[in-house]
């Protein structure tokens, strides 16, 4: 077994070091078909050599499984922030390759020391490879050779060449050693924590429960006046009613979710006590929705006033999966079953990464921006040059529309108006998102977004 690991481990650093290579030519920005490739090239590295270890079975063949469809959606979306969600999704499959296999669940302790395995790994790179798959008179000559191809690099001028090889190497190796090795936890029975009896779970969750009430009632009595309550207090805006809700209900739903967890471990076992957790756990995960649900509100008004942009549409979805976080806590936890509360969490991080992926973003906010300006609304010509290429067919059909002189409005000399200014016409607006076509990109950097705005713009 010792020479099978041995041997694996030193397959492991050939393969880290060709992943190098091949992300130096492959990866450019922004993200497409090169990372794609380089993504599936390094995943189905990481399946053969867990194969050869004998461990390419339970999570690890799962997370292996599902990682490759969001390698895939980089090839869909062009927007940035999708990309990134798509890569941590990639990130959240292996980390639940690390969970030890089980009757089908994940707890959240063993979530928590998967991550930690994670930084762990990608902070020693290929170390615990060179230990394992090379002898120290090699580990030696390798060390020189590198040293040595560096100068040679930074003399012919390629030194971010060679620093891009060695990231990219570092980072496979990281991963290619979780697929050999694993990450050394052995699921074994938990010990059980001080158990404290009914009378004192009452009196945690009553004092949860009245601060999470307090909290509603104040934001019952904001969201009921709406615009009178901004009109009436000379301070108060739409947006800081809408950013503090925001944080309000990160914080409520947070404290919710982990003062719950906290309470069923160490609640006794009795009947009265569970009894107890129930209808008090229920009642706090009402009144933390309803916080969420007074956040979405202000949120909302806020986006009618103002207008929709990136950052508040992801904010909404951060609301929206806050909530189905506090229904999956009712279903598992309150309902005796918290080692179902980890994978539950996993499986809707990924579903909701997919949900967003399918909705497209930039193109909600594009249609939104159009309506708006059908109803002779200020509309921010500016903001819409920073949409990316999923906006684009939008904007395009638009044209006509959003160049349009309103019937009996005033010109407008400013950077926005009812329908723009004269140099934000048709001609303007088309060269702006000329900028995002990229006619003559990189084939590396193609995906459907930006071939289809290439289409549209580059005539």
């Amino acid at each position: 077994m010792g020479e099978t690991r041995q041997r694996t481990a030193t397959l492991a650093l050939a393969a880290a070091l060709g992943l190098g290579f091949l992300a130096a030519w492959l990866l450019r920005s922004p993200a497409g078909l090169g990372a794609t490739l380089w993504l599936l090239v390094a995943l189905g590295a990481a399946a053969l050599l867990a194969r050869a270890c004998g461990r390419l079975h339970g999570n690890l063949a799962l997370g292996l499984a599902v990682a490759p469809l969001f390698a895939l959606l980089l090839l869909w979306r062009d927007a940035p922030v999708l990309a990134e969600l798509n890569v941590l999704a990639i990130v959240a499959c292996l980390t639940l390759g690390l969970i030890p296999d089980g009757p089908g669940v994940v707890r959240l302790e063993e979530l928590g020391h998967a991550a930690l395995v994670w930084l762990g790994a990608l902070l020693a790179g290929p170390l615990p490879l060179l230990r394992r798959g090379l002898t120290r008179l090699e580990r030696a000559a390798l060390l020189v050779l590198g040293a040595l191809v560096a100068l040679a690099a930074i003399r012919l001028g390629a030194g971010d060449v060679f620093l891009r090889l060695l990231l990219w190497t570092w980072i496979g190796a990281g991963l290619l050693r979780i697929a050999v090795f694993g990450g050394g936890l052995e699921r074994s029975e938990e010990t059980e924590p001080e158990l404290v009896g009914a009378g004192e779970v009452a009196l945690w969750l009553v004092a949860l429960g009245a601060v999470v009430l307090a909290v509603v009632w104040v934001r019952l009595e904001s969201l009921a006046s709406g615009r009178n309550y901004v009109d009436a207090h000379e301070h108060a805006t739409y947006a800081g009613q809408a950013r503090s809700a925001f944080l309000v209900a990160l914080v409520v739903v947070s404290v919710t979710v982990g003062a719950l967890i906290v309470f069923e471990r160490r609640a006794a076992r009795t009947a009265s006590a569970r009894r107890l957790l129930g209808l008090l756990g229920g009642a706090a995960v009402l009144l933390a929705l309803a916080v969420d649900a007074a956040a979405l509100l202000s949120l909302r008004a806020y986006e009618r006033t103002i207008g929709l942009t990136e950052l508040r549409l992801y904010a909404f979805a951060l609301l929206v999966w806050l909530a189905a976080l506090l229904a999956l806590l009712g279903a598992t936890v309150l309902r005796r079953r918290p080692a179902h509360f980890g994978g539950a969490l996993v499986a809707s991080v990924l579903v909701a990464v997919v949900v967003l992926d399918v909705a497209n973003p930039d193109a909600i906010i594009a249609r939104r921006e159009v309506h708006r300006s059908r109803e002779y609304k200020i509309v921010d010509y500016g903001y819409l040059r920073t949409l990316s290429d999923d906006a684009t067919p939008i904007l395009v059909a638009a044209l006509p529309e959003l160049a349009r002189p309103a019937q009996g409005a005033a010109p407008t000399t400013g950077p926005v108006g009812p329908v723009g200014p004269r140099s934000t016409g048709a001609l303007s607006i088309r060269r702006l998102l000329d900028l995002h076509a990229r006619c003559d990109a990189d084939w590396r950097t193609w995906n459907r977004s930006r071939a289809r705005a290439r289409s549209l713009l580059c005539r």
